[in-house]
């Protein structure tokens, strides 16, 4: 089976409003302050790999233990405990199983949604605390890989906010337009948030990720990530200096 990299993701119950809902751009512009906050925060993220074999049932194939960085808007991992993060792709480091690695969930979609602005966001009709969205053309964030195939694909969704904060709960990124060369018929992510306030500053971290793909051979990988231990990063000796380069 091949191995497909997504490159930059347990809906929200249904609550009461306990007080009106601010408008799309306030939702927005609060959302995208908090996740600005995320820059040089360091997380420890266990990453279960799990592969599903048609009708069979799930069999867990890897479990990984590992650290992600935000630097400059990009993603940056090392081993959990390991002496430095690695300018790598998060499939490297996931290697040793068969299943799928997915990059953007910690937190480059959201930041392509909200900071980026490179989404158009709508309320959805009679739910005041969903908002839908379809990436624009020109800003196709949501790369796959696959052996030496790469393509951008179209990326649409909906996000869901607190009743009572208004701060975001839950993000689901769904795709679509996906080259059939990559063998890949569906692809989605979803990633639950909370916030919590340092120093008097409201912080918008990733709390756990699932993701799931659906091959064309009607075979299927899935990830779920649990995000935990988040704190500013400062030990900079341990980032490689080229690690910000884009490559």
């Amino acid at each position: 089976m091949k191995c497909v990299v997504l490159l930059c993701l347990a809906l929200p119950l249904c609550a009461q409003v306990s007080r009106s809902v601010p408008d799309t751009a306030s939702v927005v512009a609060s959302t995208a302050a908090s996740l600005s906050r995320l820059h040089n925060v360091t997380c420890e993220a266990t990453v279960h790999r799990w592969r599903q074999e048609g009708n069979h049932r799930p069999r867990l194939v890897a479990n990984s233990h590992l650290e992600v960085l935000l630097v400059d808007g990009r993603e940056v991992y090392a081993q959990a405990g390991g002496a430095r993060f690695e300018n790598t792709s998060l499939l490297d480091l996931l290697r040793g199983g068969n299943g799928v690695a997915t990059e953007g969930e910690f937190a480059g979609h959201a930041r392509n949604i909200f900071i980026e602005r490179a989404a158009v966001i709508r309320t959805a009709a009679r739910q005041p605390l969903r908002f839908d969205f379809t990436d624009k053309p020109a800003a196709r964030w949501w790369v796959f890989r696959s052996g030496a195939e790469r393509s951008a694909v179209r990326s649409t969704g909906s996000f869901w906010i607190d009743p009572n904060t208004f701060g975001l709960r839950t993000l689901v990124v769904r795709a679509s337009r996906i080259a059939p060369e990559l063998g890949v018929d569906d692809a989605e992510i979803t990633v639950d948030f909370r916030q919590e306030t340092i120093d008097g500053l409201t912080y918008t971290f990733p709390v756990r990720s699932r993701s799931t793909i659906l091959y064309n051979t009607g075979n299927r990988s899935r990830n779920e990530t649990e995000y935990s231990h988040c704190h500013r990063f400062a030990a900079e000796s341990r980032l490689l200096a080229d690690a910000s380069d884009g490559n």
